[in-house]
């Protein structure tokens, strides 16, 4: 087998390692040790290719971004109407998550709880993304009977404000009970009321 091929399989043995660490592991948790033990390879084998775990994890965020906007293109359909538009977003962000779990840790940990040294780094990895959701969002809105003296922009705005908020919320939450995968469950069984409530408010209609 040829140098260059050694390198490419090393490398890939080492990137996979990565994805399932990451994907059990926030940053603080993950282990350099626990990635060469899975992938099998030596610490000097590692630090061959990679500096710092810092680059490791970077570039496992970027995959996991890449990849879910990949999916979000391929399989969504914006000629729905608003309603079934939101409810097929969430499924296929469902149907990503089940075909590929390890990114669901990836993405909430990066969501809730990214490395404060690396928030300039992952805002660049996830821009991509977050324009794509945000044009979503824009797009839907348009569709909607809104009021007439709301902006667009500013309901967006009051959307990311309220995501920002229920983040901050969750991530504190992981902090108290150490328990990603619970409160993920929780996120997703109550993120379409949540959605209900924001969309339609808390006042019955006479």
């Amino acid at each position: 087998m040829r140098q260059k091929e050694k390198n490419t399989i090393s490398q890939y043995k080492i990137f996979q390692a990565a994805l399932e660490e990451f994907g059990n592991y926030s940053y603080d948790k993950s282990s350099i040790n626990r990635i060469c033990e899975i992938g099998k390879i030596s610490k000097g084998v590692m630090y061959h290719y990679f500096k710092e775990k810092d680059e490791l994890y970077l570039l496992c965020v970027k995959y996991c971004f890449d990849l879910m906007v990949d999916y979000y293109k391929e399989n969504l359909n914006e000629d729905l109407g608003w309603r079934r538009g939101i409810k097929t977003f969430l499924e296929i962000r469902y149907k990503f998550f089940t075909k590929y779990p390890n990114m669901q840790k990836i993405f909430f940990n990066t969501l809730i709880g990214e490395p404060k040294h690396l928030v300039n780094e992952i805002a660049n990895i996830k821009k991509e993304f977050d324009e794509f959701t945000f044009n979503f969002a824009r797009k839907n809105i348009l569709k909607m009977k809104i009021r007439e003296n709301l902006e667009v922009e500013d309901i967006i705005a009051f959307i990311e404000f309220t995501q920002n908020g229920l983040n901050e919320k969750l991530h504190k939450k992981v902090q108290e009970t150490g328990d990603i995968e619970k409160v993920f469950e929780e996120y997703d069984e109550n993120i379409e009321k949540w959605l209900d409530i924001l969309l339609y408010g808390i006042v019955k209609n006479d």
